[in-house]
C-alpha cells in the first residue's frame, strides 16, 4: 500500500503542520509505505539527539524534489532540506545537484546507507542472538564478502557507460535477478552471465555511437570510481540485499525478517558518521541554520 497521493504543493505545504514535531523538515524522492518510518531512523541515527525530526515528507520522484527546491525561494525560520539520489550520475561522476538547501547522496541511493559493517553485523546478531555480536561479524566477513561481489563493479561500469551514450537503454532496472546463478540451491553472482551482458551491452553502444566514444567514455567511468566504495556505487536495494541474505543463509544465519523491517532496523544501527560524514554535516547544518 503506497503512500496516500496529494498535490505537489499540497505535499510541500504539510510540513506547515508538523512544525511541533520537526527541528528540521526534509523533503525526500521515496514513495514507499516504508519510507517515512526508514527515513526518521536513518536522520535520528545521523543527528544523535542534537535535533528531532519525527516527519518526513515525500515529494514524489527526483525531479519532483528538485523543482520544489528549487522554487523554495520564501524566507522562512523553518529549518529545511531536500535529500535525493545520486543514481547513475554518482557513477559516472556528474557533479550534484546544487543548491543551498539541497543534498544529493554520495552514493547510489540512500539505501546504500545501510552496507556498512557495524549495520549488517547488528541485524544478523539481533535474527541470531546465539551466536556472539563478535562471531556474527567473523563469520560474515564483511571485506571478504564485498571482495566476492566484484563483477558488479563491472556491470555498474557498463550501465554507467549506457547512462552516457544510451540512457533510453535498461540498466539497474534488470536487478540482479539475471546475473544470478544456482548454486546448491542458492543464488550466486555468476562472473560469465555479467561478462556475457557487458559484452553484449558494449556492442550495442558502439552500433548507437563509435567504437571510440566507448572506450573514451569507459576510461571515464573507471577514473571516476577511483576511491569510491562498491558499497556506494551498487544499486544495494537491487543488487546487493539478496546477496546479504544468501551470505548469511550459507553460513547457516537466517535473516527472515521483511525487507522493510530490515531497512528501518539497519538504518538505526548504521555508522554514519564513518561511512559517509557529509550526509551527517548536512543534517547537522541544517539544524543549525547554516549553510549545506
Amino acid at each position: 500500500m503506497s503512500i496516500p497521493s496529494w498535490p505537489d504543493a499540497a505535499k510541500k505545504a504539510l510540513s506547515v503542520f508538523y512544525s511541533s514535531w520537526n527541528d528540521i523538515d526534509v523533503f525526500v524522492e521515496d514513495t514507499a509505505s516504508y519510507a517515512e518510518t526508514f527515513y526518521i531512523a536513518l536522520i535520528n541515527n545521523a543527528l544523535q539527539g542534537k535535533a528531532k525530526v519525527n516527519k518526513v515528507f515525500p515529494l514524489g520522484d527526483k525531479n519532483a524534489v528538485v523543482s520544489a527546491c528549487q522554487g523554495d525561494t520564501q524566507k522562512s525560520a523553518r529549518r529545511r532540506i531536500y535529500l535525493i539520489d545520486g543514481d547513475l550520475d554518482f557513477v559516472c561522476g556528474k557533479p550534484a545537484v546544487r543548491h543551498p538547501r539541497m543534498y544529493q547522496h554520495a552514493a547510489y541511493a540512500i539505501e546504500n546507507y545501510l552496507i556498512t559493517e557495524k549495520a549488517i553485523t547488528n541485524i544478523l546478531h539481533e535474527e541470531n542472538s546465539a551466536i556472539s555480536e563478535q562471531d556474527v561479524r567473523n563469520l560474515f566477513d564483511f571485506g571478504n564478502w564485498i571482495a566476492e561481489l566484484s563483477d558488479l563493479t563491472e556491470l555498474f561500469v557498463c550501465f554507467a557507460m549506457t547512462w552516457l551514450i544510451a540512457p533510453e537503454y535498461k540498466t539497474v532496472k534488470f536487478g540482479i535477478g539475471p546475473f544470478l546463478k544456482k548454486v546448491n540451491g542458492r543464488d550466486e553472482l555468476d562472473s560469465n552471465k555479467v561478462a556475457a551482458f557487458c559484452s553484449a551491452r558494449r556492442a550495442e553502444l558502439v552500433t548507437a555511437s563509435t567504437a571510440a566514444k566507448v572506450d573514451t567514455t569507459e576510461v571515464h567511468i573507471r577514473q571516476q570510481l577511483l576511491g569510491k566504495r562498491l558499497t556506494d556505487y551498487v544499486a544495494a536495494r537491487e543488487f546487493l540485499f539478496l546477496p546479504m541474505k544468501v551470505r548469511a543463509t550459507k553460513l547457516g544465519m537466517r535473516l527472515s525478517c521483511s525487507p522493510e523491517s530490515m531497512y528501518v532496523r539497519m538504518a538505526k544501527a548504521t555508522d554514519l558518521l564513518h561511512s559517509h560524514p557529509h550526509f551527517v554535516s548536512a543534517l547537522m547544518n541544517t539544524a543549525q541554520g547554516k549553510t549545506i
